[in-house]
Order: structure tokens, then sequence, then C-alpha cells
């Protein structure tokens, strides 16, 4: 039996949508459901419009919108641009991150403290910020889906990769609180919020960081033998944000093959 979606013509806003990674899956995975597809991007415009020309081959409807999270403005401007444009949002992807808070194998005693706070602040704040714009629009509808996207990083973390792995887990651990009071402040206006955890991504950057028998030695450590790719995490944030996700609402879905 086919699942419906119910996603076409529902407003996505995907953050940081015009990557290689998860965010550009996610946009495309919308697409491919009929949804009218917000791209954001901060720096890179013509990657965003090429992600947008793939969305619409699809079946989609894009547009995309400049973004960035250390700067309250544009997420205003960017929320506005799409809700003025198709009438509200739907729903929101939260994929965007900021840079690490020092260069990997800094020792503890010497990160900056200026850079780690400005990492927290960017990621936590920049998140909540585009939340609380989106949120009434989707209170006019009296519908709405949130998908944080977090990291397995911020339960265990990854051996070689501090203090990216560090700063990135606080961030990631302070947006699963916010995640579920959200979750028990919205549930009665159907608006149901949820996260998605990935594990590892297999990427051409992966392959480059473990060499090809780290790759190897990290699928031994899955139940699936396979590392995720960027469509897997976009299909689970795909259900989360769609209408056939009925009930389910404060969860996060670790997406790692079962490490």
């Amino acid at each position: 039996m086919d699942v419906d979606l119910g996603l076409r013509d529902k407003v996505v806003l995907v953050t940081a949508g015009s990557g290689a990674g998860v965010g550009s899956a996610t946009a495309r995975a919308y697409g491919a459901e009929g949804a009218k597809v917000a791209i954001t991007y901060r720096s890179h415009p013509e990657a965003a419009e090429k992600i947008a020309e793939e969305v619409e081959r699809l079946g989609g409807t894009a547009i995309t919108v400049h973004y960035d999270l250390a700067d309250p403005s544009t997420i205003d401007g960017a929320v506005r641009t799409v809700a003025d444009r198709w009438g509200g949002i739907d729903v929101l992807v939260a994929n965007a991150s900021s840079g690490p808070a020092s260069m990997p194998g800094t020792a503890f005693a010497d990160i900056p403290v200026r850079s780690w706070r400005a990492k927290l602040r960017t990621d936590i704040e920049g998140t909540f910020y585009t939340a609380q714009m989106v949120i009434p629009w989707m209170n006019r509808r009296e519908w709405g889906r949130i998908v944080f996207v977090s990291s397995t990083g911020w339960t265990h973390g990854r051996a070689g990769q501090f203090p990216y792995e560090a700063a990135t887990g606080t961030a990631k651990a302070a947006l699963h609180g916010l995640a579920h009071s959200l979750a028990v402040t919205l549930g009665s206006d159907a608006i149901l919020v949820n996260l998605v955890s990935p594990g590892a991504i297999a990427s051409v950057a992966l392959e480059q960081f473990l060499g090809p028998d780290g790759v190897i030695a990290l699928r031994k450590t899955t139940a699936t033998g396979r590392i995720s790719t960027a469509e897997d995490i976009a299909n689970a944030i795909l259900f989360l944000g769609s209408a056939a996700n009925r009930n389910i609402t404060a969860a996060t879905l670790p997406v790692d093959g079962g490490i």
C-alpha cells in the first residue's frame, strides 16, 4: 500500500538547503512529493539555484532565499519572503549549522572562549529565532511540522574530531531541549516537533577523512553494514515532516545503521 505523505502544495522551508548533503537531498525529497520548497543559502546563491532547478524537475516548486543563522535580519527576511510568496509555511526543516568553534585537533585548553561562545550562540539562538518566526504561520493554519536536524555526535562524539564534535554536540544537546519543549507546547495546535539524528554520512569528505580502511572499519560497526547516505536521512525527515506523521512528536529518530 502506498503511503500518501500529503505534501502536495505544502510550503516547506529547508535551511542550508543548497549544500551537497542532507539539506539538498531533503529539498529534492519534498520536491518529488509536489511541495513548494524554499531553499536557503548563506553565501552561494548559484548553488541554491541549481538545487531549485532539480526540485522543479522532480515536480515541486522552488525558490531560493538568503539566510544566515548569525544574522536575525536575514532569518526574518527569509521567513517573510516565503510566507508572502506562498501564503504561509507548513514545514520547517532546521538543518543549518555554523562552522566549528576551532580546528580539529585543538586541545580543549586552547579553544578560544570567544569562538566557542559564537558557535553555540549562533546555532542555538539562530535556530530558536527561526522557529519563533515560523510558528505563527503554522498557528494560522492550525497545522505544522518542525524537524530539527541533530547528530549522534551529541551523545558519544567521534574520535579525532575534537573540538568540532564537542562544540557541535553541545549545541545539538540544547537543540533537543528546545525541540522537546516546543513539542509539549505546540502539540495541541497540531504542530509536531521532532529530531532526526544522523550518524556518519557517506560522502567524499568522509572518505578523505577516514581513508579506505577507515570507511570499511566504520561500516563494520553498524548493524546494517552500511553508512547512511544523505538520501537516507532526507527520507526520515520527509516522513516526520509530512501529513503521514499524525501523532509522533518529541521523538528523536537516529539514522546511523544501528551503531
